[in-house]
């Protein structure tokens, strides 16, 4: 099981940040709503639909360290 500290969490309006407050990133898409927004430890450049589920998953790989490889996979 995990603990709060290790979740990531993507919310979009208030009724989000009950768990946003909770979990160890808390994230907010580019269109949130400002009070999401300023209770996010990261803001996606993009929109919700428009891209930010995408950068969510390239913030993690790349903090685990293996996004390139994943990338890489791709050429071959």
């Amino acid at each position: 099981a995990l603990n709060d500290s290790q979740i990531a969490y993507v919310g979009d309006d208030v009724v989000d940040l009950p768990v946003m407050s909770r979990v160890g990133l808390a994230i907010a898409v580019q269109d949130a709503h400002a009070f999401a927004k300023q209770h996010a430890h990261w803001i996606t450049p993009s929109a919700g639909g428009k891209g930010a589920a995408r950068e969510v998953c390239e913030l993690i790989m790349e903090a685990q360290g293996n996004l390139h490889s994943h990338l890489e996979s791709y050429l071959r």
